[in-house]
């Protein structure tokens, strides 16, 4: 797990936000949930999420399929987070990011990559939104046990933004029950895999693995 499970900047640690997740998703039952598929974030970081941005500015169609919001955070603002002194010029974001439970309220919820993988994807899962997510060659610890088509829903491919995102949502919207099932195995996996306890298992037998690899004595 990466610094981001433990807290990060305005955001409290995991253990915090998943109770409140869970809590949000049972406010919100599925036949009540907002049809457009949901993404909140910034569109200048990453080759995907521009495409995003073109895609919902160019297209009348993707305005009714989506609910996009981009924070303007600038190509330089994730950078300028850990640069103190700002040798980039980053400004930033004009507009304040929405708490992760936003993703609650819909149906549908975007999991893209940035500059690398997002750490948002628990979250979208958490909320029992079907998570249509979009393949990264970097991935979180958690990733490789999720099944496309049973509990969550990925695009493959350079060009997927502008190519089957939309085509995609279209087919889900399609089938509503095998939309639900999907979204509610997410919901679950979330339950079971992510919570604390489990993650503290996790990084114990990570731990021990690695421990077990050592032969001899440690010298610093």
């Amino acid at each position: 797990p990466d610094f981001t499970w433990l807290s990060w900047r305005e955001t409290p640690p995991w253990c915090q936000v998943a109770a409140s997740l869970s809590t949000e998703a049972l406010r919100h039952p599925w036949h009540s949930r907002d049809e457009r598929a949901f993404f909140s974030g910034g569109l200048d970081n990453g080759r995907d999420r521009k495409a995003l941005r073109q895609l919902y500015h160019s297209s009348s169609a993707a305005r009714e399929a989506l609910l996009v919001r981009d924070v303007e955070a600038g190509k330089w603002f994730r950078w300028g987070q850990w640069d103190t002194s700002n040798r980039s010029g980053a400004l930033p974001a004009k507009l304040p990011a929405l708490p992760p439970q936003a993703a609650c309220r819909h149906k549908f919820a975007l999991s893209l990559p940035g500059f690398g993988y997002s750490s948002r994807l628990r979250a979208l899962l958490a909320c029992g939104a079907l998570v249509v997510h979009l393949q990264h060659d970097d991935n979180e610890f958690f990733m490789p046990a999720l099944q496309d088509g049973e509990h969550l829903v990925v695009l493959r491919g350079r060009d997927a933004i502008k190519r089957k995102l939309l085509p995609t949502l279209e087919r889900l919207r399609q089938d509503p029950k095998s939309a639900e099932r999907i979204a509610d195995a997410g919901r679950r996996f979330a339950q079971r895999w992510l919570r604390h306890d489990a993650i503290v298992q996790y990084v114990s037998s990570l731990l021990a693995a690695y421990a077990s690899r050592f032969r001899g004595a440690v010298t610093l």
